[in-house]
């Protein structure tokens, strides 16, 4: 008879749910009978809740089969950097302006004058649409923003999913928060995928001074559009944009493998947005 058919392990089990998750993988090396009870599906889907609760995003398949498995995998994810087209589209979020891109579009800001930012769904059509009902900043509202991935941002490549491309604007960089949420960027914007605080209240790696983009890596981008020019980035780039993103852990800079970074530091100076974006 196994350890599995005998009463003795349902007290085991019962015990085993105030262990923490390594007190239940040491058991695991202990014998195959202790792997088999400290492995079940029902001790770390209690645990799973534990570890999820209070955080913006966990993935879909994770939460739909809380298991030891589902643990692990959702702490290795929380570290990724590259989004999906359905997590994407299937957040609402939450945007602000950054002081950088000046006095005229932060004033206008509803985020900047309530601290109530204007909200944004991605549609899987490739289509962007406001979902708040803030009055301000609605005069292009007839134009259609688009949307796409794209592979070059900041004079680098990433991987598909890294950099979100809306119209002619900067792209948005992807990153992760330490509540598991989605951040995307740019040298003016920040979007959020979970609500925010005034931003007397926002934590430092939330606030301006905490992010990582801003016009010294996204000049190109900033030049292409404030100068209405329609021409490939990698044009305004000496190493064509063949270098990898890899943003610093710290500070506002990001740090790339490969080439310098512009063809004229002069071009690298601060610029505002001519239109929202």
């Amino acid at each position: 008879m196994s350890l599995d058919e005998t009463p003795e392990h349902v007290t085991l089990e019962r015990v085993f749910t105030f262990f923490e998750p390594l007190d239940l993988c040491v058991l695991a090396s202990v014998s195959r009978a202790l792997r088999g009870l400290s492995e079940r599906d029902s001790l770390w889907s209690v645990l799973c809740t534990s570890l999820w609760q209070g955080k913006a995003f966990v993935a879909e398949r994770f939460r739909q089969t809380p298991s030891k498995a589902s643990y692990r995998g959702s702490l290795a994810d929380k570290h990724r950097d590259t989004i999906t087209r359905g997590e994407l589209c299937s957040l609402t979020w939450h945007f602000r302006f950054k002081r950088d891109a000046g006095e005229e579009w932060t004033d206008a800001d509803p985020y900047w004058k309530r601290g109530s930012p204007m909200q944004w769904s991605f549609r899987t059509d490739g289509k962007m649409e406001r979902a708040d009902d803030h009055p301000e900043l609605r005069a292009n509202e007839s134009e259609v923003r688009r949307w796409k991935f794209t592979r070059v941002s900041c004079g680098a490549r990433g991987p598909k999913g890294r950099f979100v491309k809306v119209g002619r604007f900067p792209a948005y960089v992807v990153s992760r928060t330490a509540n598991w949420g989605w951040l995307m960027e740019s040298c003016w914007v920040v979007l959020y995928s979970f609500p925010i605080s005034p931003y007397s209240q926002l934590p430092n790696e939330y606030r301006d001074e905490g992010l990582k983009v801003d016009t010294d890596l996204q000049w190109a981008e900033a030049f292409l559009y404030n100068n209405a020019l329609n021409v490939p980035l990698r044009y305004l780039l000496q190493d064509g944009a063949d270098s990898e993103y890899e943003p610093e852990t710290e500070g506002r800079s990001a740090k790339r493998r490969g080439g310098a970074r512009t063809r004229d530091s002069k071009r690298r100076k601060k610029s505002s947005p001519k239109a929202n974006g």
